[in-house]
């Protein structure tokens, strides 16, 4: 490892004493910004920051950095609103122009420290990872992954073409499973655009620049021109109090999509509202699916009422599926309903709803009678053996039961009963059960060794010394349903599941009560297990809408809820998929479940049990 003077700023790579860079070509002679940290500065005695990465922001300014612990590059996005604030002499320290804006800036720090807690506890492939933030030089720093590629805006100028659609759908369908996962946690994104969507080395989209912090700043402002990109912002959020929500989002996805298969910018929000000059998608870019046109020119209305109300309603849209009328937020296990987030924010939380609540600190138990101490112990450690044995033990299996009727044949007095030999007489025989229920039970007869039915075959059979009714040695008894009946469901092929992002397979879940005795062993993990995280367990749905395979998926989550967890969804239901011929189809997916449950979501739909 080398000296941190001998790391180019412009790339990390160990360059010696020689100002350009034989790596990368960056130049240390050139000239930087005066608004942004010199380079080699050094941010917790651990971040090296680098060039600019970009162009500076009107709210902060995201540096190329290295991380010296982990030997690896980072971003570093600093919050800086250039119209408040600026360096000090020493090129570090941020100070106001005016202490008339004290109270804006201190606002908008704390929106985006509160952005930067949220964004940590999301760990979606489609949503960039934060990894820590901090205060230094009096604002604040957020520490994220660096991402390897181009923005989606710069390989569209570079292709110099519209996408076709399914390039488009290829782009954006990964990011509304981001974008949806995020709504499911109340959080919206607010500034979805092609400047924000990055597409990496491999092409994997990833979506960057969460604006809650902007928007917050925006409200507190005199102006809101700076924090809105035109063609891609809705009506309501240009104003302070209008109605935010997934749907705003949904309209900045329906912008993008639009300008990806057309090249071209829709009109302004404003100016559409006062008379519409939208040109459908299609008249610009012949060939566009009808359904595909209809949901971006639906998820672009001015009204917000029109749009989908959910990411899963305009996924199906943008796929041609039908779509199941609006119902109310569906209570699930897995992830709350997504919430509404006001466009006016009353305080600096507000902007952000957390679906996992961190524990409540509980007080320590003290012993009330000192000399029984060592007997207290005692007790409680039996206690908590027991209860650890009867929580962690595996649940009944009921996959190894049967679903074929048991039939019992009459008992002639104590002796085991004889079976039948019908179907060697009668043409057509009826299924085990019917020829139960017909086959009225008879008396005993004074011979324990009589047949229970003598008239339905004449030839009599042995009776042995012992008691016992002895058959002939040939041929075998055979069970009349396989004789006559073949087996369909081995012979019918079964069908590929299809594939369902989380927010489409939440939006068809029906019903998650799981029984009570996984009920009652999710309140008791709550008690003992002292984390919060998320569960992925990928789900597969048959045809009728029944959990057929639940599977736990990696995560930092302890396994024993990941294991309890993945029992408790495999007793959902779901409505069943069903393709455009209208047949059932089985899906496939992975949910996300919060680990300890919400307060207000309880996994058994009851109120949960009091905190100690």
């Amino acid at each position: 490892m080398g000296t941190i003077e001998s790391y180019c700023p412009g790339c990390f790579h160990e360059k010696g004493t020689a100002p350009l860079c034989p790596a990368c070509g960056y130049d240390e002679r050139s000239r930087t910004s005066p608004i942004a940290l010199p380079p080699r500065s050094l941010l917790r005695d651990n971040y090296l920051v680098g060039r600019v990465l970009g162009r500076p922001g009107g709210f902060g300014i995201t540096y190329l950095g290295y991380d010296l612990s982990l030997e690896t590059r980072v971003a570093i996005k600093e919050y800086l609103p250039r119209d408040m604030a600026g360096r000090d002499d020493d090129h570090r320290t941020v100070v106001l122009h005016s202490q008339d804006d004290t109270e804006s800036f201190t606002y908008g720090l704390e929106q985006f420290l509160q952005e930067a807690r949220t964004l940590a506890k999301f760990n979606h492939p489609r949503v960039v990872r934060v990894r820590a933030y901090f205060q230094e030089n009096a604002t604040a720093y957020l520490v994220m992954d660096y991402i390897e590629g181009i923005s989606l805006a710069e390989f569209l100028e570079r292709l110099d073409q519209p996408l076709t659609e399914q390039q488009a759908l290829d782009v954006m369908m990964p990011i509304l499973d981001g974008v949806g996962v995020v709504h499911s946690q109340g959080f919206l994104h607010r500034d979805i655009k092609p400047q924000n969507i990055y597409l990496t080395a491999a092409r994997q989209p990833i979506l960057l620049d969460f604006g809650a912090a902007r928007l917050a700043m925006g409200e507190k402002s005199r102006s809101l021109s700076v924090i809105l990109t035109p063609g891609f912002a809705p009506y309501e959020q240009y104003h302070r109090r209008g109605e935010q929500g997934p749907w705003t989002d949904i309209y900045a996805c329906a912008a993008t999509l639009y300008y990806m298969v057309t090249r071209q910018v829709p009109p302004d929000a404003l100016e559409r509202e006062k008379g519409d000059t939208l040109t459908p998608p299609d008249t610009t870019q012949p060939g566009l699916s009808p359904h595909f046109c209809r949901a971006v020119l639906r998820a672009l209305a001015t009204e917000s009422a029109s749009r989908p109300r959910s990411i899963a309603e305009f996924q199906s849209l943008l796929r041609g599926l039908p779509v199941a009328p609006s119902a109310e937020p569906d209570p699930t296990l897995a992830i709350p309903a997504p919430m509404k987030v006001s466009g006016r924010v009353a305080d600096p939380g507000a902007s952000v709803t957390l679906a996992i609540a961190p524990p409540q600190p509980t007080a320590p138990r003290r012993s009330w009678v000192p000399l029984a101490a060592g007997i207290a112990a005692a007790v409680l450690l039996v206690t908590v053996a027991v209860i650890g044995y009867w929580m962690f033990q595996p649940a009944p299996d009921d996959s190894g039961r049967s679903d074929t009727p048991v039939v019992a044949s009459p008992e002639t007095g104590s002796q085991p009963a004889t079976p039948t030999a019908d179907a060697d007489d009668k043409p057509v025989p009826p299924p085990p059960a019917a020829a139960a229920a017909a086959d009225p039970i008879r008396p005993a007869t004074p011979a324990a060794g009589d047949a229970p039915d003598a008239a339905a075959k004449p030839p009599a059979p042995v009776t042995a010394p012992t008691g016992r009714t002895t058959q002939p040695a040939a041929p075998p008894s055979v069970t009349p349903a396989t004789d006559t009946a073949p087996a369909p469901t081995e012979a019918s092929p079964r069908r590929e599941p299809l594939r369902l992002s989380e927010p489409e397979l939440r939006a068809r879940l029906r019903d998650y009560t799981p029984p009570p005795h996984v009920r009652q062993r999710i309140r008791s993990l709550t008690r003992f297990v002292k984390i919060s995280c998320l569960v992925p367990i990928e789900l597969l749905v048959d045809e009728t809408g029944a959990v057929a395979r639940a599977t736990p998926q990696p995560s930092p989550c302890p396994p024993n809820v990941a294991l309890l967890y993945a029992e408790a969804t495999r007793h959902w239901r779901f409505e069943p998929t069903r393709s455009p011929d209208g047949s059932a189809i089985p899906v496939i997916g992975i949910v996300h479940i919060p680990f300890p449950p919400p307060e207000k979501d309880a996994p058994d739909g009851a109120r949960p049990l009091p905190r100690r």
